[in-house]
């Protein structure tokens, strides 16, 4: 996983201002999870292999942003907080796994052609041969 447990509690305690209680956390254990999970997914049918998306520099941020979205939405403990419930939309960033920039930490572009081999395709107009 990109993002661990302790990570996203120290978010929404930051935004809750309180410690979570032991019922709350377990739930923050299966949504960090599942948000992990979702990132496989969508980038998988991008092509990319579970070790590619691994090396994803943005991979964290989006884990983090994902599943503190479920949680505060989906539980409604965005009421209370300093965060109105159209504020929180913003931390829905599923759908922009299907177009965000793929890169590593060294800024290659992570993609399904990236094993190591290039290809270059040459017009050859109409000079082939059979």
């Amino acid at each position: 996983m990109f993002a661990t447990d302790t990570q996203l509690l120290a978010r929404l305690e930051s935004v809750m201002h309180s410690e979570l209680t032991e019922a709350q956390a377990s739930v923050v254990s299966d949504r960090n999870e599942a948000a992990y999970n979702t990132i496989i997914a969508a980038l998988h049918k991008r092509g990319l292999t579970k070790a590619q998306t691994d090396t994803w520099v943005r991979g964290k941020e989006f884990q983090l942003d994902i599943s503190f979205f479920w949680i505060m939405s989906d539980l409604g403990w965005y009421k209370g907080s300093e965060l109105e419930h159209d504020d929180l939309r913003k931390y829905n960033r599923v759908i922009e796994l299907e177009t965000v920039e793929l890169l590593d930490s060294d800024g290659v572009e992570i993609g399904a052609a990236s094993d190591g081999f290039a290809f270059k395709v040459i017009n050859l107009g109409d000079h082939y041969e059979r």
